[in-house]
């Protein structure tokens, strides 16, 4: 008798290991959503064409912004079907608004916000240099940005041959910091309670050479751009700012911006 229960118990144990209960998958919401999904793509004819919702689409870029071409292949290899190829994701990165072009501003994709006010900041960051060639723009990035008037300049490093890239390799150097502006809106009196995400304006790789006065400069051109489009900038910030080397000019226009 006793042998008979333990046979009774070890079988039981055996099915509990084969099959999921509806309890345990109650209480994981990702793995009953993933089940699901796969129930409702199980036949060939799904296969092949498969639409995925907003939120999976949303959750693959995410993916690959995050955890890179390898985390994301990995995943596609042990969950097929799953996400989307990794050429759909690269198409629908492609076609939103997420793209970034180095030294260019996203003005225009500041009136998504609301309040129609915001802050700047201005920092910079070190990175391992490395030079990479974009095919959107046909340039070459991950030089120095050359600052003209505290503006940078965009798609300046191009070469149509190979000699060409090699003077442009040569004679310059691979940006080993990177300055980035983001922008924060602030929130409305209407919703006051909900704080908007801030936005990459911009960013690309520098040496740290530039001034102070090209700093007031590009801040300037930041103030009146952003105006244009119906923002206007409350107040700027950065890391490191040196007061010694502007001019009371100057001042007095940052004064006017604040």
């Amino acid at each position: 008798k006793k042998l008979k229960e333990e046979l009774a118990l070890k079988d039981n144990n055996e099915i509990q290991h084969k099959y999921i209960s509806n309890e345990f998958i109650d209480k994981h919401p990702l793995l009953k959503s993933l089940i699901k999904w796969y129930q409702q793509n199980n036949s060939d004819d799904n296969n092949k064409s498969n639409r995925y919702s907003e939120s999976i689409k949303k959750f693959s870029i995410c993916l690959y912004v995050l955890g890179g071409k390898q985390c994301y292949e990995f995943v596609c290899l042990n969950m097929p079907g799953s996400i989307p190829a990794l050429p759909t994701v690269l198409d629908l990165i492609n076609k939103s608004d997420m793209t970034l072009t180095e030294a260019e501003f996203r003005f225009n994709s500041l009136q998504q916000f609301q309040s129609g006010f915001g802050f700047c900041s201005e920092d910079t960051t070190g990175v391992i240099p490395k030079v990479e060639y974009d095919s959107s723009t046909n340039s070459f990035i991950g030089f120095t940005t050359p600052i003209v008037d505290g503006i940078p300049l965009t798609k300046h490093y191009q070469a149509d041959t190979f000699d060409d890239f090699k003077i442009v390799y040569n004679t310059n150097e691979a940006a080993s910091l990177l300055n980035v502006h983001m922008f924060q809106s602030i929130s409305t009196k209407d919703d006051p309670t909900n704080f908007p995400k801030p936005f990459l304006l911009s960013a690309y790789g520098v040496d740290n050479t530039f001034t102070a006065i090209d700093i007031l400069r590009r801040w300037m051109y930041i103030f009146e751009s952003c105006l244009d489009k119906g923002v206007r900038i409350v107040g700027f910030s950065t890391g490191k700012f040196y007061p010694s080397y502007v001019s009371l000019k100057y001042a007095s226009i940052v004064n006017r911006c604040g």
